[in-house]
């Protein structure tokens, strides 16, 4: 995770929500700001959090890399801390594989879990840099939704037990295990121990229903594997299967860059309860390719840049594809309108787009929101279906650590350094105390942008992020009847007979009499329905009142529909805000 992917989602949600365009609203704009402001408070220079940068040169890449794992492994968290154990069952007191995350609720757990371990800084706690700026007692609040971003993300193991030393305090814990089941949130200390029993909600295999993840990347993509590997990615392929199938999934693509090398380590991970998919992601010119279902390696021949013509390109793209498919193998594109150039297909290119199988509109590392990278990826693929073209759409989490440690660093940068950043304007426009830093001129004026900015999508990026981060938190359900194979699920999702989540389930069905029958069951709150239909047009439901189901929520209904001269019809379904919602492949009128 970096501070662009944030800054992209900050202006994103900010200028879709607003329906403006401008460049001040434009992630390189912010990231800029955020570069002058973190400069003129001396944030970063007072000892902040800041982000995890990565040498770019192999070999110092490379060291640091290992040098990063070593404290992971032998973590120093500079405070007392203790053993916390925790075991999850369901209703027949069978042990559950699950997700469990630790939020800290109290000044130890929180000065323990802010210590950030991915790295060897000594991060002054950011009351006291608030303080410095401020120029006296900054009244900062540990418990509002501009702070304290750090958490733990862990998984139990086989038998439903998780046991580790972790800084002392109180927590929220969450015990989550995908849309199948309840979502359980409890107190917990450390020292401690305690059991946690997860309701099922519904039993979707019972119909044929898989459940996966087709996007996530493993220690493969590391520097341990030149000359291509960069990421910092420690996940071994065992670990990953063990965090997907922690949130219920039933199948998983292990996609790493530039090469096939946990091919055969992925394919023995095959369970009764998980199906591994051999994949790769491809790096091209503009924009990453999936290749699914293919052992061989597929490599996309970069041209040279005086031979870098749209007709090379477009030749290559048709050749991979062409390639991927001769082994029996699914192309897919994947997050088609990333904010970087290098990895989102040209949009010069749509009129060849139908040379995939499928199209990934929800990529984990950005909400499904209108004027972010997926809201521009959703559109585009609406735009294909009413040209006539017909993609499966998909998810993908894209994740490239199952603990999310580097994300934490971004995102308690980016929180740090607005409040730091507060406390200056707070002491410019108030109280100039004369020990604290005021602002000036330009600096002033993007201080109040930034300030402005942040105060209104910071809850809602940490509210986001809480839910909609590592294996299978963004998920793709597939109705696949007959053998379970690869092949065959992803036959069912080029034809659409899917739906995409993070976290409600919903299945359509229209009637002969031009109503759409819904199953909609949720582990968290919903509000909305909406209906997409060709024509552009658009229709908005306010849900019902839902009943409940073993600690979650049903709200099947049936809408009537106007079916003149409609092919096809999408339903999506949300909550209060863009964290949770889910949203089907079209259903096609007969």
């Amino acid at each position: 995770m970096s501070v662009s992917k944030l800054a992209s989602t900050i202006t994103g949600l900010y200028s879709g929500q607003r329906n403006i365009s401008a460049e001040k609203y434009t992630y390189r704009y912010l990231q800029n700001a955020m570069k002058t402001l973190d400069e003129a408070v001396g944030y970063s220079a007072r000892g902040g959090r800041r982000e995890n940068v990565f040498p770019p040169e192999r070999d110092e890449r490379l060291n640091d890399y290992k040098r990063m794992e070593k404290i992971r492994k032998n973590p120093d968290y500079g405070v007392k801390t203790g053993k916390l154990s925790i075991k999850i069952k369901d209703e027949n007191g069978e042990p559950l594989i699950a997700e469990i995350r630790l939020y800290p609720k109290d000044k130890a757990a929180r000065d323990g879990v802010a210590s950030g371990y991915t790295n060897d800084r000594k991060v002054k706690r950011i009351e006291d840099i608030a303080d410095e700026i401020y120029g006296d007692h900054y009244d900062f609040d540990p418990e509002s939704d501009y702070a304290w971003y750090d958490y733990f993300r862990r998984t139990t193991a086989e038998n439903g037990e998780f046991t580790e030393e972790l800084p002392e305090g109180r927590y929220a814990l969450v015990c989550d295990k995908g849309s199948e089941f309840e979502i359980v949130e409890t107190a917990v200390s450390v020292p401690g121990k305690t059991e946690v029993t997860l309701r099922r909600l519904i039993d979707m295999k019972a119909d044929d229903w898989y459940v996966g993840d087709l996007h996530h990347h493993s220690v493969f993509s590391s520097p341990l594997y030149p000359p291509q590997g960069t990421d910092y990615v420690y996940d071994t392929p065992e670990m990953i299967q063990n965090s997907m199938r922690a949130k219920g999934l039933s199948f998983g693509g292990l996609s790493d860059h530039h090469n096939v090398l946990n091919h055969r380590t992925w394919e023995k991970l095959v369970t009764d309860d998980f199906l591994p998919i051999l994949s790769k992601e491809i790096s091209t010119s503009n924009g990453h390719v999936l290749q699914l279902n293919t052992d061989p390696d597929v490599i996309y021949h970069i041209p040279e840049e005086s031979e870098r013509t749209p007709e090379v390109m477009r030749a290559e793209y048709k050749r991979i594809t062409d390639e991927i498919k001769s082994y029996g193998g699914h192309p897919q594109i994947n997050h088609p309108r990333d904010m970087q150039k290098a990895i989102s297909f040209p949009p010069e290119f749509t009129d060849m787009i139908d040379i995939f199988n499928t199209i990934e509109i929800w990529n984990g590392s950005h909400p499904l929101a209108e004027g972010c990278t997926n809201g521009n990826a959703m559109q585009l693929w609406l735009d294909c279906l009413e040209k006539g073209t017909r993609l499966g759409a998909t998810t993908g989490s894209d994740t490239h650590e199952i603990t999310c440690e580097f994300w934490f660093d971004s995102l308690a940068y980016v929180f740090g350094l607005y409040t730091a950043v507060k406390a200056a304007l707070d002491n410019t426009l108030d109280a100039k105390n004369e020990k604290g830093v005021i602002l000036e001129g330009e600096t002033l004026e993007t201080a109040r942008y930034f300030v402005e900015l942040l105060t209104e999508e910071l809850p809602l990026v940490k509210h986001w992020a809480n839910v909609n981060l590592s294996s299978g938190a963004v998920r793709t359900y597939v109705q696949a009847p007959g053998e379970r194979t690869p092949a065959n699920i992803l036959k069912h999702l080029e034809l659409g007979h899917s739906f995409l989540s993070n976290g409600p389930i919903i299945e359509a069905k229209l009637t002969k009499e031009g109503s759409a029958e819904l199953k909609i069951l949720s582990n968290r709150p919903l509000s909305r329905l909406l209906v997409y239909g060709n024509g552009k047009s658009l229709e908005e439901f306010d849900l019902a009142e839902p009943t409940s189901v073993n600690g979650g929520f049903d709200y099947s209904c049936t809408v009537n529909l106007n079916k003149e001269g409609r092919k096809w019809f999408i339903f999506r379904v949300l909550g209060n805000d863009f964290v949770t919602e889910a949203i089907t492949n079209p259903v096609f009128v007969k």
